[in-house]
């Protein structure tokens, strides 16, 4: 929500005769003339996930999480956001998702900036799904724990989620390490599609920063087939399908949403993994793993260091006599001003239980900045 006259923008407030530096909705930082007023963090349209971190580090800590409302990417529209600003060098020692990130589900994206040098001395994960998840660092970036969207791709399928459509979302503008404005893709890796063997097929692997697709479930026994994976996201990982014992299985659903569940006549059958995991049925099955791989951009403007880890890994499937399938890897995309770090990032798929298929590989990679 700009601040406006009308359809005028307006560039300068009083009271009376005295200049107004700075208005507040709330808590939330509206018009900030110490930065000629340039960015209105509500409502955000940018090009790229890089102006938007570059944007809001022109603003003053005005403590804790804000709701920034929509946003817009190089056009696209991608969800809501909240943002959180910190002015000055802060290491995360005990992290607490609340004091960091909002407690908003499957329809936002988290950015977090650091105006300063950030140290990450304990694992930093959202405690909930989100469409993706921001840490942008004006100074050097110190990784001796974990930054993980492990399991926290976002269901946002019109029918069990937010029902946000996926979009092409630009990173940055320019070259980076050879890749031309780096982005991620609204169509990942496709979903394991053949259930009609015992062993399911795999998830595609996720290219030029795209998630992977979910597997496929494993078919024990006629009729069949075993529940077929969904495709990756700009927002997810797919979905890895159910296995199937002497049954028809069942399918994941698309875009994040849930798992298969098993299918059985007799003995049992694993359920694939999603949001939720699908159920398994029978004596000695268990359920598919709860969670897909995520959306998780780093961007430190200057030296990107340590020895910890950085991930966005789907999720395992549930074991039976026809093993359910895993869930597609994420995208991790790091972007670095120089890089000493020994971290090499990871967005595996989870694995299918048994003869159940794996999830896809997404995207992992690090990126200068020229």
């Amino acid at each position: 929500m700009a601040v406006k006259l009308g359809a005028t923008a307006i560039n300068a407030l009083y009271l009376g005769a005295t200049a107004i530096n700075k208005a507040y909705l709330g808590s939330t930082l509206v018009f900030d003339a110490t930065t000629g007023g340039a960015f209105d963090p509500i409502d955000a349209a940018v090009a790229s996930l890089r102006e938007l971190g570059q944007q809001l580090a022109t603003l003053s800590d005005s403590s804790g999480v804000h709701d920034g409302q929509t946003l817009t990417v190089n056009g696209e529209s991608v969800g809501s956001y909240h943002y959180r600003i910190i002015d000055g060098n802060h290491t995360i020692s005990a992290f607490a998702s609340n004091d960091y990130f909002s407690t908003v589900a499957d329809s936002d994206w988290e950015v977090l900036v650091v105006k300063g040098n950030l140290t990450i001395s304990d694992d930093v994960i959202p405690s909930l799904r989100k469409l993706g998840l921001v840490i942008f660092v004006t100074g050097d970036l110190t990784i001796n724990n974990s930054i993980l969207m492990t399991a926290r791709g976002a269901d946002h399928s019109a029918a069990t989620g937010s029902n946000v459509t996926a979009a092409a979302i630009r990173i940055a503008d320019g070259t980076y390490s050879g890749v031309a404005n780096p982005e991620i893709p609204a169509a990942g890796g496709g979903g394991g599609t053949d259930g009609t063997t015992y062993y399911g097929t795999d998830g595609s692997n996720g290219a030029d920063g795209g998630t992977g697709g979910g597997g496929a479930g494993s078919k024990s026994g006629a009729p069949g087939p075993a529940g077929i994976g969904a495709d990756g996201t700009s927002f997810s990982g797919g979905s890895g399908g159910g296995g199937a014992r002497e049954a028809a299985g069942n399918d994941a659903a698309s875009d994040g949403g849930p798992g298969g569940d098993g299918a059985r006549s007799n003995a049992s059958a694993g359920g694939g993994a999603g949001n939720p995991g699908g159920a398994g049925v029978g004596s000695g099955s268990s359920d598919g793993g709860d969670g897909t791989g995520g959306i998780l951009v780093v961007i430190c403007l200057g030296e990107f260091s340590g020895s910890g880890a950085i991930a966005a890994n789907g999720t395992d499937g549930g074991a039976g006599t026809a093993g359910g399938a895993g869930s597609g890897g994420g995208s991790v995309t790091v972007l670095y001003g120089s890089d000493t770090s020994s971290i090499t990032p990871t967005a595996a798929g989870g694995a299918g239980a048994g003869a159940g298929g794996n999830g896809g590989l997404g995207t992992a990679r690090k990126l200068a900045i020229p």
